[in-house]
This record gives C-alpha cells, structure tokens and sequence, in this order.
C-alpha cells in the first residue's frame, strides 16, 4: 500500500478476539476531521457554528432582559409621579366644589382623612401590615400630620374657597423652590445662581398674581393667596423630613395611615370643642359632599405617591410632582368648572413652570 495514504489501513496481524487490527497512518499524513472535505467536516463545522449563534442569542436575551429591567426601574417613579400629580391637581377642583356650600375648611380636612384612614386601613388589613408604633415613628406620624397634612389641607381649603381653583394650582408649583430653600436651611443643599434664579421666577410668578387687577376675581382677594403659599412651604419642608427622618423601614402606606391616624387624634378635641366648624357626614347627597369624598380619596392616592416618590428618587424629585400639578389643576378647572384666566394668570403659570426647571438639580 503507497505511503501517501492518509487513512488507517488493515494490520495483518489480529488481536487477541481474532480482529484484525487497524493500523494508524503516518503523523505526517494524518488529517484533522474537522479540515476533511465532505459531510464530516461539513458537519463539524456548522455544529460549532450553531454553538456560537446560540452563546451569541443567550447573550443577547440576557442583555436584553437587563435593559428591560433596567426601563422598568425608571419607569415606575415616573409612571408615579404622573399619577399623583393628575390626582393631586384633581384635589384642588374637589376641594373648590366642597367647600362652594361654605363648609368650614377644618371640618373638610377631617373627613379627608378619615377616608384616608379607611382606605388605607382596608390596604394594610389585605397586606397584614400595620404601621410601627415605636417612639420614633409616632413622633415621625405627628410631624407628618402637621406639615403634610393637616396645616397644608388647612390653607389650601381656606384659599381655594375665594381663588380659582387653577390659580391654588399655580401656587401650588412653588413647592420645589420651597424644598430648595428648606434645603439650603438645613444645609441639606448648596443653592448655585441658576437654582437662585428658579426661585426668584417663582416669586415673579406670585407678584404677577398678586399684583395686577385683572389676575384675582376680586382685588380684596390677595391675603388667600398668602394663605395658599403656606401649603406649597408645608410641602417642601415635608419632602427634606421625610428623607431625613423617616424610620427605617416604613414604606408609604404606614407613614400615610400612621400620619392620617395622628392627625385625627389631634384633630377631634378640636372640633368637639368648636361645633361650628363640624361638617355633617354623610349628610345630603349634595354636589359639595360628593367633592368632599372624591377629595379625600385623592389625597389619600396622591399623598401615597408623593411619600413613595420621595423613597424612591429623594425630595427633590419628589418635587417635580408640582409640574403636573400646575398644569392639571388649571386644567381641570378650566374644563370642570369652566374658569377662565386672564394673561397675567398664564404668564405667572409660564414664570412658575421655567422657575421649577431652573431649581431641579442637574443629574
């Protein structure tokens, strides 16, 4: 047999079962299977081929999962914070039509939360999770009923009675420059001249209010706005203790059921011992209770969100909720109630707005 041959050849000799033995062929004329010609190496080939296409789609899925995790992650809190800016703007329609009858705003702010506790309380009973009940976190509930609740529903109810519901909207979007300024206070934030220059758009935007004639329903009218710029300020105050002071732990609902159940305990000897402001509930079925339930189930939403907003992306973010806000309040009003706003009204909203993206920290 030639030497050039380069596959095994017949032995002669046999092995022990009588078989004969296949005798190997030169090193130097051995051939890899895989660099044969025909189906073998063929076959090789494509199975390595196909390894790698699938290593390549596993790695594919895989960062493709990633980033869908990663959109997902970032979507919440601004799915969120749409939410309960839609929601909160919607409170100051509400909070307009229940107190048209002239219910006492005290008296409101009681029934808003106890809708809040009710609800809530539902929530946490499916969950089988109450709210802590340390030290800590009662001194946290009765912080949180003060500043984010009672004070603030207190002033926006007593403003909203005499001032457009979309003008309360408007002062409403004050509550980042008032975080900023809160912040800076507490040395939580180191202010630069383009965050200065946010808030002093803000205060241009309360002048164009306050100032010209044709911007309030009546000129005698300006003190409510005063009033009303003491939710925005319990607002921004509240985001910075919130992260700072809340207890470890304690997810959105308990803080709202907590501070919803804190601010009725300190509320009730309050109206027990002045009975004129009590609101009767339910009483008739009028178009102010209607606002007044359809108030407190928005706050209770909205006041969620805004605590869970803060969790998630801090008081800063958290206050870009007054964006939405802003332009949903004005624009509930002026589709519910059929308001209509003079241009020294939308140059303060326009003021606001570009004052609420200069103080926004850059990321």
């Amino acid at each position: 047999m030639p030497r050039a041959c380069a596959f095994p050849v017949r032995d002669a000799r046999a092995d022990a079962a009588g078989r004969p033995r296949r005798r190997r062929a030169p090193r130097a004329f051995r051939v890899d299977a895989a660099a044969r010609p025909g189906l073998w190496g063929e076959a090789r080939r494509a199975v390595g081929a196909a390894q790698v296409t699938k290593e390549a789609d596993g790695m594919s899925v895989g960062d493709e999962a990633k980033a869908a995790e990663g959109w997902s992650a970032r979507a919440a809190p601004l799915a969120l914070l749409l939410a309960s800016g839609l929601a909160w703007g919607g409170t100051t329609v509400a909070g307009k039509v229940s107190t048209s009858t002239g219910h006492p705003a005290l008296g409101l702010v009681f029934w808003q939360l106890a809708i809040s506790v009710v609800a809530l309380g539902l929530v946490s009973a499916v969950r089988r999770k109450a709210p802590p009940l340390g030290r800590r976190a009662l001194i946290f509930y009765v912080v949180i009923a003060l500043i984010g609740t009672l004070i603030p529903n207190f002033a926006s109810l007593t403003a909203v009675a005499q001032l457009p519901a979309g003008i309360m909207a408007i002062l409403l979007s004050s509550v980042p420059m008032f975080a900023l300024a809160v912040a800076a206070a507490l040395g939580a934030e180191r202010p630069n001249p383009r965050r200065i220059a946010g808030v002093g758009l803000g205060l241009v935007g309360v002048i164009l209010i306050l100032g010209p004639e044709a911007s309030l329903p009546r000129p005698e009218a300006w003190p409510f706005v005063l009033i009303g710029l003491c939710a925005p300020l319990c607002y921004g105050g509240e985001g910075t203790y919130v992260k700072l002071r809340q207890p470890a732990g304690m997810d959105p609902i308990a803080v709202l059921l907590g501070a919803s159940l804190a601010g009725l305990a300190l509320l009730t000897p309050v109206l027990a011992l002045t009975p004129g402001l009590w609101v009767p509930f339910p009483g008739p079925w009028g178009p102010a209770e209607k606002g007044m339930l359809i108030s407190g189930a928005l706050h209770a939403f909205a006041y969620t969100g805004y605590v869970a907003m803060v969790g998630m992306g801090g008081p800063v973010f958290a206050s870009m909720v007054a964006y939405i806000v802003t332009l949903s309040g004005v624009f509930w009003g002026v589709l519910l109630l059929g308001e209509r706003h003079s241009p020294w009204v939308w140059a303060a909203m326009a003021a606001m707005v570009i004052g609420m993206a200069l103080v926004q920290p850059r990321r």
